[in-house]
């Protein structure tokens, strides 16, 4: 996988911040997106502790918002000059909100905050990515356990 370029949202924290480690050990140069400010700098510090800061570029993006999307994107080709050989879109939140355990209990802010970011973002990635990438490419998309395990419940208890 040596120089392959991959893009990783969701690339500062949790699996997708595994995803990036992997990818790196593996050889690929790796355009990391998040919107957690103090993850993004926790890894950023961690690539550099490790050496690798020449093979990954971290991004301050919100994927619910298009314009974040299409101008990370279009950064990470610049900066690895060439287009994507894959990408991993791992971004995603969880709903209901902490206290709002039953899905009659969630607020429309919150619902329209999952919407954006696990539909509407994933949209973004995808066809932005889709632009970009090198023939034979891949992208994995990865969803909430919530999909497998819906918790809400859905009395009005």
């Amino acid at each position: 996988m040596d120089g392959k370029v991959i893009a990783v949202t969701g690339g500062a924290q949790g699996i997708g911040f595994e995803t990036v480690k992997l990818l790196v050990t593996r050889g690929c140069k790796v355009s990391l997106c998040d919107l957690d400010e103090s993850s993004l700098k926790e890894a950023e510090k961690y690539f550099k502790e490790q050496g690798k800061l020449d093979q990954v570029a971290v991004h301050k993006v919100n994927v619910a918002h298009n314009d974040e999307v299409e101008q990370w994107i279009k950064k990470t080709v610049e900066w690895a000059g060439q287009k994507l050989d894959g990408a991993a879109n791992v971004a995603g939140i969880n709903g209901p909100e902490a206290g709002e355990n039953t899905l009659a209990g969630t607020s429309d802010k919150h619902w329209h905050a999952v919407v954006n970011v696990n539909i509407n973002g994933m949209f973004h990635c995808l066809r932005a990515e889709l632009n970009n990438i090198n023939d034979g490419g891949s992208i994995v998309c990865t969803a909430s356990v919530q999909g497998k395990s819906f918790p809400w419940r859905l009395s009005l208890q």
